[in-house]
């Protein structure tokens, strides 16, 4: 049997689960692909775990090579790889027509190591043969057309959602001067230091630290060492790999919070939104475009501002709830069941 898509989420797998954001999107899609009348055939996944900086290099390209032998043979009228990654894939298997989605432009800006290389190559590849390239932001696309001469007619704008059902405002378990973050490890020590600020400031604050565990090093030794150095142990409760049935009643304990990554946006931002929480974070790359001008954006790298707005959210509190109330009506304009239609008229159109 031939079916009309191919769904290639290789490395990554649908599910919410994990907490990543690939597994989210292809979770949604896949979900929403199997009431949409069109045959999904979900190529087989061979899990790598987390991409991060430590995963062993020989490991993985073992286990890209095993995917490709698997996706070789089956047949589908047109292909998705929800990532360049796996998408790279179906191009050297000869997949074709081809629609790849660039989440972002991250490997051209932060030029850590090869791993960036790499997927810097796997974007090139697949902006030059897929036919078709769904963008999650303005910015990405810009950039890409940009960057690498893209014709704008092949690139399609379609934007991350949240789940409005499962993310909700519940204002009885609001905590007064609560500060909610999952943050990346990346930066931690200017970010408590930012957070000891607040404390000065304000008094009786809290912070809730979100942290997922990965290959870069065991956090659960060395949080203690920094929360000892910046004099905060009492004052922050540090929540590991938290699950995702748990994050409304975190979000939702909160009075603001802040996203203090580098790497632009992060859905974490729209499902506090949906929760009426007040947002901070970097306005860098496409979180501006999501946020818009009800949260809080600060200068990229500048942690004293960070500081300064999270003091301000905390102290005023009309201006708190003012802007818990403008991010949940901003949120409303994102939903997965919009990305999953727009994502599908884009395989109609091949079709």
């Amino acid at each position: 049997m031939m079916h009309d898509v191919g769904l290639i989420a290789f490395p990554w797998r649908p599910s919410l689960h994990s907490g990543r954001g690939h597994d989210t999107y292809a979770y949604h899609l896949l979900r929403h692909l199997s009431v949409s009348g069109l045959s999904v055939k979900e190529f087989p996944n061979v899990s790598v775990g987390q991409l991060q900086q430590g995963v062993n290099k020989f490991d993985y390209a073992v286990k890209e090579f095993l995917f490709l032998s698997k996706v070789l043979y089956p047949k589908a009228k047109m292909y998705h790889g929800i990532s360049p990654l796996g998408s790279k894939t179906a191009v050297v298997a000869g997949k074709h027509p081809l629609i790849t989605t660039i989440h972002d432009a991250i490997p051209y800006f932060h030029r850590r190591d090869v791993r960036q290389a790499y997927e810097r190559k796997c974007i090139e590849v697949c902006c030059d043969r897929s036919e078709e390239i769904i963008v999650s932001s303005l910015f990405t696309g810009s950039f890409l057309k940009k960057e690498l001469q893209l014709d704008p007619r092949r690139i399609r704008l379609v934007r991350y959602g949240v789940d409005h059902k499962f993310f909700f405002r519940n204002r009885s378990k609001r905590q007064n001067r609560t500060v909610f973050s999952i943050a990346r490890w990346n930066d931690m020590g200017q970010f408590l230091n930012a957070f000891r600020t607040v404390r000065k400031e304000v008094g009786n604050v809290r912070l809730l630290l979100g942290l997922k565990n990965s290959n870069d090093g065991d956090y659960r030794e060395q949080m203690p060492h920094l929360l000892e150095k910046y004099d905060l142990k009492d004052s922050v409760d540090v929540l590991y790999d938290i699950p995702v049935a748990r994050l409304p009643y975190y979000y939702n304990m909160a009075d603001v919070y802040v996203s203090a990554s580098v790497g632009g946006f992060s859905l974490t931002l729209l499902e506090a939104m949906a929760c009426g929480v007040p947002v901070i974070a970097f306005g860098l790359f496409d979180v501006p475009e999501y946020v818009g001008k009800v949260g809080v954006l600060v200068k990229p790298g500048d942690f004293q501002e960070l500081a300064d707005e999270m003091i301000h959210l905390l102290v005023d509190a009309t201006l708190n709830e003012k802007l818990g109330d403008l991010c949940h009506h901003r949120s409303l304009d994102f939903s997965w069941e919009k990305m999953c239609s727009e994502t599908i008229e884009c395989y109609k159109n091949l079709l």
